[in-house]
């Protein structure tokens, strides 16, 4: 479903995946964003980390009921991602 309501805004999700923590081990980051909280929860400390930033928002992949009141939940949290991303990640965008 994510895939599904990003291509309403045009974003192309396609050949993405979910990946393990075990494949980033050993690397460095500037910034690492948790938008959930099991993933904030879930999340090592990396070594060399400069900024750490949690957005708690609702994890719709949590979300029951029919498809339409699932892709409701999808394109609402998607929504609510679009500021962050643009004020932290995309400063052109501000």
């Amino acid at each position: 479903m994510a895939v599904e309501v990003t291509e309403e805004r045009a974003i192309d999700l396609t050949g993405q995946r979910s990946k393990s923590i075990d494949e980033f081990l050993g690397q460095g980051f500037d910034l690492i964003v948790t938008p959930f909280n099991e993933a904030r929860d879930r999340c090592p400390v990396f070594p060399d980390q400069e900024e750490r930033l949690h957005w708690n928002l609702e994890d719709p992949a949590e979300t029951e009921g029919s498809r339409e009141e699932k892709l409701k939940v999808f394109r609402r949290v998607r929504d609510e991602l679009e500021k962050p991303i643009r004020y932290h990640l995309l400063p052109d965008y501000r």
